[in-house]
């Protein structure tokens, strides 16, 4: 599927750069090198960026509230120590903006249990479990909202989350043509071998 063209111009929306991480547990080299050195290159070359610690993403499934209360501070002392800066990037915990579910809820209202089922996480997570919380069927709409929040232009992801980048695309469309023109479409950058690709 092709993402879709961004139907206003460049300077109604300047580019700003919008990604989460799940304070799930300790990181890896896998999550140093496919996200944090990535977001420490964007910030260090002056992009507007912003980085959210997404611990309500964290509570989709089972979890141990004060695990999670402890990873919060682990993962941000550790992105801190991999070179994000303060003076550069935004940094937030996404539980403390309240608007976050709020718009939620608004994009919920926008979309189709289809056209969630369709979305390939869901599919592959859910066959492990007994009972499947509708959180995790819900999920990409709270990410849609994550990044349309802050008006986001580009979003770095891996390839497997592509799709969801799409599904917000589809979200922003359609809530500047019921509500008017307030979001941008955001695309995706993905992780290449030695640089980041837009995709278009």
């Amino acid at each position: 599927m092709k993402e879709y063209s961004q139907k206003v111009s460049k300077s109604d929306y300047p580019k700003r750069i919008f990604s989460g991480i799940q304070p799930t547990g300790n990181l890896h080299l896998g999550n140093y090198l496919g996200a944090i050195q990535k977001w420490v290159q964007l910030q260090d070359s002056g992009e507007n960026v912003i980085w959210s610690i997404a611990d309500m993403h964290s509570t989709t499934l089972p979890h141990d509230p004060k695990d999670l209360n402890d990873n919060i501070f682990k993962i941000t002392a550790t992105l801190l120590a991999c070179g994000i800066d303060p003076n550069k990037s935004i940094l937030f915990q996404q539980s403390t903006v309240d608007t976050h579910a709020q718009l939620s809820w608004i994009l919920g209202c926008l979309t189709t249990l289809a056209r969630l089922a369709r979305l390939p996480q869901f599919k592959e997570k859910s066959q492990t479990l007994k009972n499947v919380p509708l959180s995790l069927y819900i999920y990409p709409v709270l990410q849609s909202a994550d990044i349309l929040l802050y008006k986001a232009t580009h979003v770095p992801v891996g390839q497997d989350q592509v799709q969801h980048i799409q599904f917000a695309q589809e979200l922003a469309i359609k809530f500047n043509k019921r509500f008017g023109n307030t979001f941008p479409v955001p695309h995706s950058l993905v992780n290449g071998k030695n640089k980041m690709q837009v995709n278009v």
